[in-house]
């Protein structure tokens, strides 16, 4: 009787601690930047910063993720190009140059993908576009990541 009484008090035990609701533990805020190809139905990262102007299917995209999100978020991006260049928002975004023409502030507010785990903004480069080194800083609902760089090659 012993005997049974220790197992089912283990089981118990074992149980209570099984049903111990552990508080989740939120990941930092991180951002990722990648060249991705955009030639199938999904995108797949290149694990590169590197970005071919003469390959017409690839997107440069950012990720943000780790990070509180609700449907509406403040996005914040700054480009630096190397030279002059044009930067085309679409409908959703406010953009500003500099004088120079070699800082952009591109403003929108986004909604993040899959059940609010992260926000994507991709895009375009082309021939047009000097090549060269580029800087992006990025503020998602005024969190700051740190200046990415991305390069521009033929």
């Amino acid at each position: 009787m012993k005997k049974y009484l220790s197992l089912i008090m283990a089981l118990l035990a074992m149980n209570a601690i099984a049903n111990t609701v552990m508080p989740v533990t939120p990941s930092a805020p991180i951002i990722y930047l990648s060249t991705v190809d955009t030639s199938g139905n999904i995108l797949k990262s290149l694990n590169t910063t590197i970005y071919s102007v003469s390959n017409a299917k690839l997107n440069l995209c950012w990720e943000v993720a780790g990070m509180p999100l609700s449907a509406q978020n403040n996005v914040v991006e700054v480009m630096t190009g190397p030279e002059r260049f044009t930067v085309i928002g679409d409908n959703n975004s406010s953009v500003d140059a500099d004088k120079s023409g070699k800082v952009y502030t591109i403003k929108q507010v986004a909604a993040p993908a899959i059940n609010n785990e992260f926000i994507r903004r991709c895009w375009k480069f082309d021939k047009n576009d000097p090549l060269g080194e580029y800087k992006l800083d990025v503020d998602v609902n005024g969190v700051s990541f740190p200046t990415r760089t991305f390069t521009l090659i033929k």
